[in-house]
């Protein structure tokens, strides 16, 4: 077997699609589901992009009696199907996408030129038998890193609420490395959307412990349609706004430096300004204190944190909650309650 690189532009693979000499083998597709709207438009709007796109396989094979040649793909076959369908106008993108509800006809000439001038890689396998092209599928598994389980969610979900996620994390990637929170390299194993994904699970369902799998089925639940999505992005965009624009002399701090705080000071603002139902259980929303008065508040409580909780202490409660099982309900409540009342001056 050899394999080699390739490459098409999109008007080539489509070309070759549509003529079969490049076919989909079913056999190697990890999955019958038909990609949703959102996914498919994902990968067109990468496109559009001019973001890169993964490799796909194909196993070709040469007829000594026709003499001709023909690829299988066996590995990208829903990429492959979204791309031939959008180029032969069978759907316009959704989403948020810059490029919302266009077909490949609607685009103005110069992106139509850039989507069949984008240039897709390709491996591809000659002289291979089938046990070598399922070698190729478990060599490249065994020295892949495996993923965390928020990549796997990403990985399993191709619906509404995943991109959701996606363009949230993707708005405030930067602003979460700028406050000290995360670094790219966590960001590249999606620690951001993972944050983001446990904050929204609160916004809607209240302070709970930490759960990886309450987490998947919040993605389950809302894998179709996300009904909430507007007015969580005003939760989200309020809040992150005012931390960002109000709070810069907590950025890099212990509130925002460490997740479990930043996670409770988030809500605690998201509450104070929006007054999310789901969080009044744990405080009754009271008016925002003058902003001078918030930061002094704040930065007190970021100072205790990591101290020893003494009797004595002004802020016992907040400073052992802040040290011990920090992703329990109870503590995380606490914490919740102590900058709710920080940021409306109730101390």
């Amino acid at each position: 077997m050899e394999a080699t690189s390739s490459n098409f532009t999109l008007a080539e693979f489509c070309d070759q699609l549509r003529e079969n000499k490049i076919t989909i083998n079913r056999s190697y597709q990890r999955s019958d589901k038909v990609w949703p709207p959102a996914a498919r438009s994902f990968l067109i709007d990468t496109i559009l992009s001019g973001f890169p796109v993964p490799k796909i396989i194909l196993w070709q094979s040469t007829d000594l009696r026709t003499r001709k040649t023909h690829k299988q793909i066996v590995d990208g076959q829903q990429r492959s199907q979204a791309i031939l369908d959008f180029f032969e106008d069978k759907f316009r993108i959704s989403g948020t996408s810059a490029y919302k509800n266009s077909r490949f006809s609607t685009l103005d000439a110069e992106l139509q030129k850039k989507f069949v001038d984008y240039s897709i890689s390709a491996d591809v396998l000659t002289g291979a038998t089938e046990e070598d092209v399922r070698q190729v599928f478990r060599r490249m598994n065994s020295y892949t890193v495996p993923l965390n389980k928020q990549e796997l969610r990403h990985a399993t979900f191709q619906g509404e609420f995943k991109f959701f996620i996606l363009d949230q994390s993707q708005k405030y990637a930067t602003a979460l490395i700028s406050v000290g929170l995360f670094t790219n390299k966590q960001l590249a194993r999606m620690a951001d959307a993972e944050l983001i994904s446990e904050l929204v699970l609160s916004l809607l369902n209240g302070i709970e412990t930490a759960s990886q799998p309450k987490l998947t089925q919040l993605y389950r639940e809302y894998d179709k349609t996300f009904p909430q999505a507007r007015e969580v992005v005003g939760w989200l965009d309020t809040a992150f706004g005012f931390i960002l624009d109000e709070l810069k002399e907590l950025h890099n701090t212990p509130l925002t430096q460490k997740k479990f705080l930043f996670y409770s000071l988030f809500l605690a603002v998201a509450h104070i300004t929006c007054n999310v139902p789901a969080l009044s259980e744990y405080f009754s929303r009271a008016p925002m204190a003058p902003i001078d008065q918030v930061r002094t508040n704040l930065s007190l409580l970021s100072e205790v944190t990591g101290t020893d909780s003494q009797e004595d202490l002004s802020f016992a409660d907040f400073a052992k909650a802040a040290q011990e099982a920090t992703n329990t309900k109870g503590n995380r409540a606490v914490r919740f309650n102590w900058l709710c009342r920080a940021l409306s001056n109730e101390f």
